[in-house]
């Protein structure tokens, strides 16, 4: 019996010690992740002219895509804040107290906004430069030199703090896409397609939109990277959208009310931010995503 016993006890320990260099590793490389510095990587010089023209562009798209994450003043905010694994905030991006409008140069802008990483190269977690990446240098300019326009908000927002339990799920990959500057390809220039009722620019302003962030990398659906948040639905012709009109859609960004009679929340959703866009663009993106394969959710 005591035989079995030690026998029992040395699995035990065996196990408690795989078990425990298993996390160590997962955690030192969430670790090693959040901490590496992209030194190699240059932004192409942009130039930022900031004209009136640009600022409304700016505008724009900083209330379309910046305003959700960093409030609809810009002066950064809370995203998540959780005992277990700590906080997500975005910065205040106006130039008051505890913002970095009035020490960013026109270079860090492109770096953070295009290459997802901080003034010290590191990535900048949950950032969807990804996305951004593909912003030609017209509407990056544009939006840049919009975000150095806007009135200082003072707003010390503390920086964000992850939990040795946050870097062990991102480890795993059960945090979603953290560290975006990992898979974006630095060195490709991005294409830029002419404004108008196009697939092309309709692809554009997807791309831009982050919009597979939550429908999923085929647009099929998919788990929002939000906890908690529903999943998002199909938008290829496989889902419902096969059968709007460009009026439909148009008409659901605009009141967050789909034809069928269900409202949208914002807050998963945030057609009130794409409502910025034109009656041109969202009918862009819609003839964009009516010409994907039909594809049955989560393809």
């Amino acid at each position: 019996m005591k035989k079995i016993l030690n026998l029992i006890l040395k699995i035990v320990g065996g196990l408690i010690v795989v078990i425990t260099l298993v996390v160590a590793v997962l955690y030192f490389n969430g670790k090693a992740r959040a901490n590496k510095q992209y030194t190699s990587i240059e932004a192409r010089p942009l130039a930022i002219a900031g004209t009136p023209e640009d600022l409304v562009t700016g505008e724009k798209w900083a209330e379309t895509l910046c305003t959700n994450c960093h409030a609809p003043d810009l002066s950064g905010q809370i995203l998540i804040q959780d005992e277990s694994l700590g906080m997500i905030n975005s910065p205040n991006l106006t130039g008051g107290e505890g913002g970095i409008g009035a020490s960013y140069t026109n270079q860090d802008w492109v770096r953070a906004l295009r290459h997802g990483l901080g003034t010290d190269s590191k990535p900048l977690i949950g950032m969807p430069s990804d996305a951004f990446y593909y912003m030609n240098d017209k509407d990056l300019a544009a939006l840049i030199a919009y975000l150095q326009s806007v009135p200082a908000v003072d707003n010390a927002i503390p920086p964000t703090d992850l939990k040795p339990l946050a870097y062990i799920l991102v480890s795993l990959g059960m945090l979603g896409d953290v560290f975006p500057t990992e898979h974006i390809p630095h060195k490709e220039i991005p294409l830029s397609p002419a404004p108008g009722l196009s697939v092309e620019f309709g692809q554009y302003l997807v791309r831009i939109g982050d919009c597979d962030n939550c429908h999923g990398p085929n647009l099929s659906g998919g788990e929002s990277p939000v906890p908690g948040s529903p999943p998002g639905p199909n938008i290829t012709p496989g889902g419902t959208l096969a059968f709007w009109s460009a009026e439909d859609f148009i008409a659901t960004i605009r009141t967050g009310q789909t034809p069928y009679g269900r409202v949208l929340n914002p807050e998963y959703m945030p057609w009130d931010e794409y409502s910025n866009l034109s009656d041109e663009e969202l009918s862009a993106i819609l003839l964009y995503l009516q010409s994907l394969p039909a594809l049955d959710y989560g393809q």
